[in-house]
């Protein structure tokens, strides 16, 4: 292969960052793995492939906690195998009854029984979407220190939150490290925040436990 193109740069790293640990991956073994799958060195277009990995980071960053959950399919097979025999109408048996006339009670019947799971089946869903959703250490909201939270405008903020603000605000300050944009280079606010002048930002969470405690 002469040459790869961006959009296939593109798909091949997001399929090595889904699910990976971004604490601990950097765009170097990115691109060792694309010139394992590629079979070619690709140390000419190492600006490409950080560029193409920091917008991906950001996006996902972005779109995290706004996935909401799917809806399940109407009338599931163990909706209707959990009914109750008492569930289905008795019919009484006729001897001079035509054959036409059973299919049509038959046919009857089960449209009842649908209709019963049906209307089952949407009141589960609609009691679980009313059920307030369980709370994790990701989204559990935080006291954050008063220089942590003059910069980011609030006084208590989930971890998702506050990795995508911090994300919003590196953007705004055009602060990325020109020579590797993995890092960024500490303005005098975020200085006294981190207290180094370069930090990664991949992990960047770690640079703030000094500034997040726990509400009781």
């Amino acid at each position: 292969m002469s040459d790869i193109s961006d959009s296939e740069l593109k798909k091949s790293i997001n399929e090595i960052l889904q699910g990976a640990d971004l604490n601990r991956t950097s765009a170097r073994k990115v691109r060792k793995q694309l010139e394992e799958k590629y079979q070619m060195d690709l140390t000419k277009k190492k600006k490409d492939i950080d560029d193409i990995i920091m917008n991906i980071i950001t996006e996902s960053k972005q779109n995290e906690n706004s996935e909401e959950e799917s809806p399940e399919e109407e009338g599931s097979d163990e909706e209707y195998e959990s009914e109750s025999e008492e569930d289905v109408p008795k019919k009484k048996p006729k001897v001079t009854e035509s054959k036409k006339s059973k299919r049509k009670k038959a046919e009857s019947s089960s449209e009842s029984d649908w209709e019963e799971s049906t209307r089952k089946s949407k009141s589960s869903k609609k009691e679980k979407k009313n059920k307030p959703k369980k709370e994790n250490s990701y989204t559990k909201k935080l006291l954050l220190s008063p220089e942590l939270a003059e910069l980011v405008g609030a006084k208590e903020m989930a971890r998702s939150d506050i990795v995508k603000k911090m994300w919003e605000i590196v953007r705004e300050r055009d602060l990325f490290d020109p020579n590797n944009k993995q890092f960024i280079i500490c303005d005098a606010q975020l200085k006294k925040i981190f207290g180094e002048e370069r930090i990664r930002m991949f992990g960047v969470m770690k640079y703030l436990k000094a500034h997040l405690t726990e509400q009781k």
